[in-house]
């Protein structure tokens, strides 16, 4: 996280969060925790650079991005939670969506873990990103073409479909059982989602406008000047 642009500020709450659930974590064993990695799509990594790790969890929700969640036991210094990320990531994602990824996979790392160990869904206390947000991303995808639609859909590990009624559609599934597809109809932007997996774990929402944000991006890579910018920082 330090490494990202304003990310050293972050660090400390990235780790925090995670910390949240490390009651949870330490409870998931070398063979639950193969069943809990294959729930969110991504697998069990071979990457143990301490020798107290215990397990460590990896997930690349774009082909750029590798998050990887590690657990390490120490009976002298303590237990610990650590959320790494790809150098390949730096410069192509801003620190507020990493750090966004960051809370989305490491509860829903919690909830599949709780969901292994037969307890209780834990509760999570984020609010959601606000609708308004979502819908000034939507404005901006009338400007998107279909073919550059379909160069975004390969790039960022998705895939184009045709749909009724839509210029483009643009479909990404960022874990098992979840997907999203996002659409331009008309001069509207849309998105169509699985709504009640969305209301069993609202961190899904997170989902939704991460990836507006990834297509936003990726398009502007092709096009230029030609997609308006959200923001005057020109991330978007």
């Amino acid at each position: 996280m330090k490494e990202f642009d304003g990310g050293e500020r972050w660090s400390a709450h990235v780790h925090a969060d995670g910390l949240r659930f490390l009651k949870v974590f330490e409870r998931l064993s070398s063979d639950k925790i193969v069943e809990v990695a294959r729930s969110l799509g991504g697998q069990v990594s071979d990457k143990k650079f301490y020798e107290s790790v215990a397990w460590a969890v990896q997930v690349r929700p774009l082909p750029y991005l590798e998050v990887l969640m590690v657990l390490t036991l120490d009976p002298e210094f303590g237990n610990d939670f650590l959320t790494y990320y790809s150098r390949s990531a730096l410069g192509k994602v801003p620190t507020e969506d990493i750090i966004a990824y960051s809370w989305v996979f490491t509860a829903l790392l919690a909830r599949e873990g709780n969901k292994v160990l037969g307890g209780q869904e834990p509760k999570y206390e984020k609010e959601e990103m606000a609708q308004a947000l979502l819908e000034e991303r939507l404005k901006v995808f009338k400007h998107i073409d279909p073919r550059t639609a379909r160069k975004v859909a390969e790039r960022i590990g998705g895939k184009s479909r045709d749909e009724e009624g839509a210029a483009w559609a643009v479909v990404k599934e960022p874990v098992p059982g979840f997907k999203i597809t996002y659409a331009l109809k008309g001069e509207k932007g849309e998105i169509v989602y699985d709504n009640e997996m969305l209301k069993r774990f609202g961190y899904f929402h997170d989902f939704l406008w991460l990836f507006c944000n990834v297509i936003i991006r990726e398009s502007r890579k092709i096009l230029g000047d030609k997609l308006p910018k959200l923001s005057a920082s020109g991330i978007l």
